[in-house]
């Protein structure tokens, strides 16, 4: 039985303005920085047997971050985890963007695998690519793997492991640097032991 730690990046400039960043590398704030640090101080004596992030950098800094604090194992970025690819809506805000394409976001926000933005990538191929790309890195050998990626690509893959309806994706909550744990493997799917967890957050402004 293996312990998969999924971790959401840190915040971003878009993060704090409410706008889609998608798959633009948008970096991490200095707040997001710290989170990162404050993350890895969670994390840091966990001996990871594999580290995966999405090769977008407020997820590979992140993740860079735990990485350094335990002392490896190498990082492994792979586009496969790159957040959702949101088209005519990356740099907009939540609100211009639902101004914009009504209809579209309305079904992104309560339709089914083929909502999405105009010109980007539904619901259903998400979850493809990223389950996809889970189970071409995931070995039963693995103990300890640390998974650093975005907010709409956990939620998709957590629901994907547990075997849940995509639906639910509006029903949870994955904060900037928060961490979900599973348990994972044998013959029954993963279970959820900790969710969007951030007390490791909590702190006086600058502290590391």
């Amino acid at each position: 039985m293996g312990l998969l730690f999924l971790a959401r990046h840190g915040l971003t400039g878009y993060n704090h303005e409410g706008r889609y960043q998608g798959q633009r590398d948008v970096p991490l704030t200095p707040e997001g920085v710290i989170q990162a640090r404050r993350l890895a101080a969670r994390l840091h004596d966990v001996a990871f047997d594999a580290a995966w992030s999405s090769d977008l950098s407020r997820a590979s800094d992140t993740a860079a971050a735990v990485v350094s604090a335990c002392g490896g194992p190498a990082l492994l970025t792979d586009p496969g985890f790159r957040e959702m690819d949101y088209g005519l809506w990356e740099g907009l805000t939540f609100r211009e963007a639902a101004q914009a394409h009504p209809n579209a976001w309305h079904e992104y926000q309560f339709g089914g695998d083929d909502a999405g933005a105009p010109g980007g990538e539904t619901i259903a191929q998400v979850a493809e690519r990223c389950r996809a790309t889970f189970d071409r890195l995931w070995d039963d050998g693995l103990d300890r793997v640390l998974l650093v990626a975005h907010g709409a690509v956990l939620k998709l893959l957590l629901l994907d492991l547990i075997g849940a309806d995509r639906a639910l994706r509006r029903h949870i909550v994955i904060d900037n640097c928060s961490l979900t744990l599973l348990r994972y493997g044998g013959r029954t799917r993963p279970r959820i032991l900790v969710m969007n967890d951030t007390s490791h957050l909590a702190g006086p402004a600058g502290a590391p």
